[in-house]
């Protein structure tokens, strides 16, 4: 199971259920939306830039938003002061971009949402985001292959909790695994997004934002996933965010190749591939085995089911127990060092005793009918009841009595 959607699943008690989602305030300046902010504001007043300007307008704007950096704030001051000593061409407009940009480009509260996921395709052209869709259209048969082959689910927004069928937006999610710097990642590729909420765009970089605070320990990279089997189904158009453990070393940009309808993997033990109806076998940490090397690792506790590695499970009689099971019905022989059942062990002199070794290293006293050690036994009794001095003759007697 791919464990950045079995997160997702958690999270949303499955497919088709609407949860009402808060996302928390950034302090950071959406970097793409700044961009298109800039451009569109140059564009309505293009005339009113100087010629040497005018030449170079992405390139100026690109190069001012990397050299101040998307904080909103730092040491270097606010962001729109920033901005204005980066690019003084835009001075004239610095009310109408800090405008702008506090309500498109910087989320300065926490928002609400209302989200679910799909699994299916179950809405038409224009709903839950952008009307004549390629999706709908000349690429309609990237749906089938995207849900069927892929395993991918849609992201959706919805106008309040009511709102099923006819939504705001959505996301595309494609699960992934890849292999970087050795160690075998799950990865989420998010891909296509279109809506708007309270008159302002979706972007994929807060949707990113999003997914990272619903997924524990994860992380947000852009990235670029190419479609080798078919470049056209299902169609990406290349760029997206990826979604990513926290301590993964993916890197920005980072390019997948994914196979749809072939899922495979590597056994995170012997390398060799394993086929979709081995994915199953996973360990708690979402490493996947081939179905050999996961019974040579792995076993499940006789009492309770719990699925462990054998290295730590505890064997009693060949079965295996998990130490839980193990500290509650079975008592460890102070003797032999043997584990069990409670019920089969005898305390003496506040120690555990398995039957066997209770027999062979304790006596019954003859007199006081209590066990003692046998090295505190001489002929029968006990240091305590053992007579100064024994009649031989009556002792023989009592012996061969029986």
């Amino acid at each position: 199971m791919h464990t950045l959607i079995k997160s997702l699943e958690d999270y949303f008690n499955g497919y088709n259920k609407i949860k009402k989602v808060i996302a928390r305030p950034s302090n950071m300046v959406d970097r793409e939306e700044a961009h298109d902010i800039l451009v569109n504001l140059y564009c309505e007043h293009r005339y009113m830039f100087p010629d040497n300007f005018r030449y170079n307008v992405n390139d100026n704007i690109h190069a001012a938003l990397d050299n101040i950096g998307l904080e909103w704030s730092n040491h270097s001051g606010r962001f729109i002061s920033r901005l204005m000593r980066a690019l003084p061409e835009f001075s004239d407009y610095a009310g109408i971009l800090g405008d702008r940009i506090t309500r498109r480009a910087y989320h300065s509260q926490p928002a609400v949402y209302y989200l679910s996921i799909a699994d299916t395709i179950f809405w038409y052209d224009g709903n839950f985001g952008k009307d004549d869709s390629c999706w709908w259209n000349s690429f309609s048969e990237s749906r089938d292959v995207f849900i069927d082959d892929a395993n991918g689910i849609g992201l959706l927004w919805h106008r309040n909790d009511q709102d099923y069928r006819n939504g705001i937006g959505r996301l595309w999610i494609a699960p992934i695994r890849d292999r970087i710097d050795g160690r075998n990642d799950d990865l989420l590729f998010c891909f296509n997004q279109y809506g708007e909420s309270g008159g302002i765009p979706i972007r994929i970089e807060r949707t990113a934002q999003i997914l990272t605070e619903l997924i524990p320990n994860t992380k947000t990279v852009k990235g670029y996933l190419r479609n080798d089997v078919n470049c056209d189904i299902p169609y990406i158009n290349g760029s997206g965010m990826y979604i990513a453990p926290i301590d993964s070393s993916i890197r920005e940009d980072h390019h997948v190749t994914v196979e749809w309808g072939r899922y495979m993997d590597e056994c995170y033990e012997c390398n060799n591939d394993i086929s979709e109806d081995e994915i199953n076998h996973s360990d708690i940490n979402g490493h996947d085995y081939c179905e050999s090397c996961f019974n040579d690792i792995f076993t499940c506790c006789n009492h309770c089911g719990e699925e462990m590695y054998r290295r730590n499970a505890a064997r009693v009689n060949y079965d295996y127990y998990c130490n839980s099971c193990l500290n509650r019905y079975f008592t460890e022989c102070s003797n032999c060092n043997e584990y069990f059942y409670n019920d089969e062990i005898t305390e003496q002199d506040y120690n555990p005793y398995c039957e066997d070794c209770f027999q062979s290293e304790f006596t019954q006293c003859n007199e006081c009918n209590e066990y003692y050690s046998n090295d505190e036994m001489k002929d029968g009794y006990c240091n305590g009841c053992y007579p100064e001095e024994i009649d031989q003759t009556s002792f023989l007697d009592a012996l061969t009595a029986d």
